[in-house]
């Protein structure tokens, strides 16, 4: 498998005054005015959690199968029910990636499914 994932993003900083309000007697924190200090990271700070660009070949092994049973209720009609699966060693997923900030994190994925299926024939 050749992975590659591309990060980028911005932090954007806003400090701003604050004042307390009472509303039918409920304290509540309201902004005050304009900001003090407003900023906005970009490249090269890419943002808070944006990495850059990172590219990674790994050897993967992918098994699949199917297990199909099937039951002759007459000449005419049949019902089949079958299980299928898939397995990928090695895979890099989204939501790994925000928190590895120097290589591709990997982990195995597998799927599964069920088949119901009922068959006439004439």
């Amino acid at each position: 498998m050749i992975e590659q994932v591309s990060v980028s993003g911005s932090t954007d900083n806003s400090i701003a005054p604050t004042t307390t309000r009472r509303l039918a007697g409920i304290p509540l924190t309201v902004n005050a005015g304009t900001p003090l200090v407003t900023g906005t990271g970009g490249p090269p700070a890419f943002g808070l959690f944006a990495q850059g660009d990172r590219i990674k070949t790994v050897f993967a092994v992918v098994p699949s199968g199917t297990i199909t049973l099937g039951y002759d209720i007459t000449d005419t009609w049949s019902l089949i029910l079958a299980y299928n699966y898939i397995y990928l060693s090695s895979v890099g997923r989204v939501g790994d990636q925000v928190t590895s900030p120097a290589d591709i994190r990997q982990s195995g994925f597998f799927a599964q499914g069920i088949t119901l299926g009922a068959k006439a024939q004439f």
